[in-house]
């Protein structure tokens, strides 16, 4: 009975640590996703350091923003390429959603300001807006840190 008493109370004390985690601005990795060819398809880590293999501002990654053989260069829906779903304003499809590593919704990647659930919304993140348009307009932008894209309250969808 001791032992099992031990062992409830150490996988409690695990399970907390990881709840504390969870809501740990500085543990969360943005990623990146778009239902489009295929539902969720990765696009990318939006606040990975520039040299992680996954992180959009690295510019030698699959994923890099600025790698003209990327996954944002390549075609997605109606011939648009994924970089145009997130810098022009959308008719066709939706832009893609970040979400942390808990598939916690935060906020659609799009400089389009006009749906509540976009990064450029009035209520979200006036320097994640800022970074995202700076990619758009081909501005050297850098690699946000973490705190910046999860200064924003996630949202349901």
């Amino acid at each position: 009975m001791r032992k099992l008493l031990v062992l409830v109370v150490c996988l409690a004390a695990l399970a907390g640590n990881a709840e504390a985690r969870r809501s740990n601005a500085n543990d969360v990795k943005l990623r990146i996703y778009t239902n489009w060819p295929d539902p969720l398809t990765f696009l990318g880590c939006l606040n990975c350091a520039p040299t992680d293999p996954l992180s959009i501002w690295n510019p030698m990654s699959r994923y890099g923003w600025t790698n003209p053989k990327g996954v944002w260069n390549q075609p997605s829906l109606r011939h648009l390429t994924y970089r145009q779903l997130v810098c022009d304003v959308q008719l066709i499809s939706p832009p893609p959603m970040v979400f942390d590593q808990y598939w916690g919704f935060y906020y659609r990647l799009s400089v389009d300001a006009a749906p509540g659930n976009s990064i450029c919304a009035v209520q979200m993140s006036r320097r994640g807006c800022a970074v995202v348009r700076a990619l758009c307009g081909e501005k050297p932008a850098g690699g946000a840190s973490t705190p910046r894209w999860t200064g924003v309250v996630p949202r349901p969808r």
